[in-house]
């Protein structure tokens, strides 16, 4: 009879310590899920940083085409206006009376159409960089093209993949809203005063006479204690319940 009501306390003990573990599993996988959703806009934030350095490229392109185009147009209207000039003294050729006017005139007019091979020969230069730039242009677009639809890809994983999670949490707390039921209340105060104080791994197997976390070892008594599950067994060095597989 006494017998029977040892094997009857003990069975309800492994099963309190069998649920006190299952509970600490459960917490341990909801800590998990979580640092996977955590983890998930620091991963989106990483791809959209490619995403953005090929619009960077783009834009850089774009801006030294706009800049060059600009200066094509500058040095259009300045050969223009060398022209113009060049009409100008041309036509006081004709009045002139003096050698020295004349070598005068023939001195700034060989100066201006030195300019104006000059802003020509600058012209073709940049008419040349534009068409290699444009070239580059059109793969840069093509490889923002590109990760933008990688970006894209991967937000659309990235929140399914939330979704699953944020399921998966879900069925992780109905399981240890289960296990918790299972257990006396003043034991789940102990291992929720644990949790609190940082110890997440509350529970943990005591082997090869040592606390698989601290490595400090009980007494010999509680040894027999724990190995016959009679009773449950803190660290005396980091208090967190133990239990034995041996």
């Amino acid at each position: 009879m006494i017998s029977e009501e040892l094997d009857t306390i003990k069975r309800e003990f492994n099963s309190e310590l069998t649920n006190l573990r299952k509970l600490g599993e459960h917490d341990a996988e909801i800590a998990k899920l979580k640092s996977f959703e955590a983890e998930i806009p620091r991963f989106l934030e990483r791809a959209k940083e490619h995403y953005l350095e090929a619009e960077e490229e783009v834009r850089s392109f774009e801006e030294e085409i706009d800049n060059l185009k600009k200066e094509l147009r500058t040095k259009e209207g300045e050969v223009k206006s060398f022209k113009d000039q060049m009409g100008q003294k041309r036509s006081k050729l004709v009045d002139v009376k003096t050698n020295k006017e004349y070598s005068a005139i023939q001195a700034e007019m060989k100066t201006t159409e030195e300019k104006i091979a000059e802003n020509e020969e600058r012209q073709l230069a940049i008419m040349e960089s534009l068409e290699g730039i444009d070239g580059e242009l059109k793969q840069q677009k093509e490889a923002l093209a590109e990760e933008k639809r990688k970006f894209e890809e991967i937000t659309k994983q990235k929140e399914q993949e939330k979704i699953r999670l944020m399921e998966a949490m879900e069925e992780e707390k109905a399981k240890k809203a289960d296990s918790t039921d299972r257990i006396d209340p003043d034991t789940i105060k102990i291992y929720n005063s644990l949790v609190k104080s940082g110890k997440t791994d509350a529970i943990t197997e005591y082997k090869n006479q040592a606390c698989q976390i601290c490595f400090a070892r009980i007494t010999p008594q509680e040894e027999i204690l724990l190995s016959r599950g009679k009773d449950i067994i803190f660290c005396p060095q980091c208090g967190r319940f133990l239990y034995s597989k041996e």
